[in-house]
């Protein structure tokens, strides 16, 4: 009989406690140095899409600039555009945040500034709250 349950103990397979601390140990150091490298690439992921956005406001604020009567130009300084997660842009509203829509996640704020010589517009594009803002 003690033959038989030395033979057990022997041949049991498995991990023992230490090895499977190894393991928790490398795959916690693995995971700290993740998790920041992946945060740190959303912040820039979500900064390229606020850049983007701002282009896309200007190109479309500029396009009206041109193309536009003097009333719709008029307009145009201090309205506000509004983008959802998916970049589709909304605007030009009120300033006074009426007609935004309910999946607005970014809000942008233009200002139009007439060039004195009757030369190109300078348009300035900003994300309202963050600070952030693109000149012409």
């Amino acid at each position: 009989m003690k033959e038989m349950i030395k033979k057990m103990r022997e041949e049991r397979g498995g991990f023992t406690l230490a090895e499977l601390l190894v393991v928790v140990a490398i795959v916690a150091v693995l995971v700290a140095i993740a998790v920041p490298l992946f945060s740190s690439s959303l912040t820039s992921a979500e900064d390229a899409v606020k850049k983007a956005n701002e282009r896309s406001v200007k190109a479309e604020v500029t396009t009206l600039y041109l193309t536009g009567t003097d009333e719709q130009k008029a307009s145009l300084n201090g309205s506000i555009y509004y983008a959802n997660e998916k970049g589709d842009l909304t605007g030009p509203a009120a300033s006074d945040g009426s007609g935004k829509p309910d999946d607005a996640k970014y809000t942008y704020e233009v200002t139009v500034t007439p060039d004195a010589n009757g030369g190109a517009p300078t348009i300035k594009v900003e994300e309202k709250g963050s600070g952030a803002a693109s000149g012409n």
